[in-house]
């Protein structure tokens, strides 16, 4: 019963959270600092949330990190995991004049930390660490206006590798890795005022090839951009 709760609790890691991206709005040359908020919806009943802060490099490169919680029910046992990684994102094509699109490559890597009602009972620990590769290629329209529209698509793979230490099993210590390839697109709409912090409401509807799953994330995004 255990074996087979791990197995299943593994999966709740199946929410394939897109990294925070925000030097996609921001100019090409300016820097900035931001803020996100975000939830994920699928279908299996798990509800997550999640907190993200970064720093732009001249709208170009994004360095920071992301923290969320995901909960659900599995086999009639409250399960969560908490979620803590490093994100890196590079802009190899900003658009321009003489370019129509940005290209974005995008890195996580991090920490995971599965705990369960029956777990504590059994003093039974989980946890992983792993990453999360992918590319996002994306055109705005109206950019340079109050407000923009951007549309774009997604594709990534993450990895993870986790560990569950069971005293009342032999060997004490079993791991499980899970993969998964994703893709799908976004859309995104910015609001610019000017001396005030840019808002942004972006939506990514991810298609999980692995495990057959749609997740579905709003972000918002509040970004103070450093002229």
């Amino acid at each position: 019963m255990l074996k087979k709760l791990f197995s299943v609790t593994v999966l709740i890691s199946a929410f394939l959270l897109p990294a925070a991206a925000q030097s996609l709005y921001l100019e090409d040359g300016i820097g900035g600092s931001a803020f996100g908020l975000s939830t994920t919806i699928n279908g299996d009943g798990f509800k997550s949330a999640e907190v993200s802060a970064a720093y732009s490099i001249g709208g170009m490169m994004d360095i920071g990190f992301q923290l969320n919680r995901i909960s659900g029910e599995i086999l009639t046992y409250e399960s969560t995991d908490w979620n803590f990684e490093f994100l890196y994102n590079l802009i190899v094509l900003k658009q321009g004049d003489y370019n129509p699109v940005n290209l974005q490559l995008e890195g996580l890597f991090g920490y995971s930390n599965i705990t369960s009602v029956v777990y504590d009972n059994n003093s039974i620990t989980e946890e992983g660490m792993g990453f999360q590769i992918g590319t996002t290629i994306s055109h705005e329209f109206f950019k340079e206006r109050l407000f923009s529209f951007l549309i774009g698509g997604k594709a990534h793979y993450k990895n993870y590798l986790y560990t569950k230490t069971d005293p009342n099993e032999v060997p004490t210590v079993s791991t499980e890795r899970y993969e998964s390839l994703a893709a799908g697109g976004l859309v995104a709409i910015s609001l610019r005022p000017e001396n005030f912090p840019i808002v942004t409401v972006e939506t990514s509807i991810i298609y999980d090839i692995t495990n057959d799953k749609l997740n579905v994330t709003p972000t918002l995004y509040l970004i103070s951009p450093r002229y």
